[in-house]
């Protein structure tokens, strides 16, 4: 269970993410989509793991501003399951609930959060990581097998406006592989 209300960067990796799988593995696994405006919409996805960002001793100031890298890590996690099982985290040898599976989520946590920049909020820093960072990390781990989409609201007209990239348009700075 996450300590936080999701984030706009979280919720927009979860569409990013998910308007990137195929159609026939993502369709079956949509449970309810509802879209007013950029503050009024919903998305439940069944089978997507929800791994805590708050992780005592494992992160920067135990992960409160691990947001980023723990969405980006439900990403991983739920594409390893649905067909592509050597994207990290892999799938899991039981469950993602055992202790080994635990310090493996922290372990990519804080993996993707040195990658991207993730900034731990202690000592009075900003918290938190860019949207175009995580961008950039699922493009670098996911490669061509995906289509990266990032939508943006205008919040002055309510108009969305959508960016594709692909590895190769990626910040040259973010790991590749």
């Amino acid at each position: 269970m996450r300590h936080h209300a999701p984030s706009t960067a979280t919720r927009t990796v979860l569409a990013t993410l998910i308007a990137g799988i195929p159609a026939g593995i993502a369709a079956a696994d949509i449970a309810y989509s509802s879209y007013t405006d950029s503050s009024t919409f919903a998305f439940i996805v069944q089978d997507m793991p929800d791994f805590d960002q708050v992780r005592a001793g494992d992160l920067p100031n135990n992960g409160v501003c691990y947001c980023g890298p723990a969405s980006t890590s439900d990403l991983l996690g739920y594409v390893a399951t649905h067909g592509f099982g050597d994207v990290e985290p892999g799938i899991p040898f039981i469950s993602w609930f055992t202790p080994s599976s635990y310090a493996e989520i922290s372990d990519l946590m804080a993996t993707i959060g040195t990658s991207t920049g993730t900034s731990s909020g202690a000592g009075g820093t900003s918290c938190g990581v860019g949207q175009s960072a995580l961008e950039d990390e699922l493009i670098a781990r996911l490669g061509d097998r995906f289509t990266v989409r990032n939508s943006y609201f205008n919040s002055a007209t309510g108009t969305p406006r959508r960016r594709r990239r692909s590895r190769s348009e990626a910040s040259p700075t973010r790991r590749s592989g």
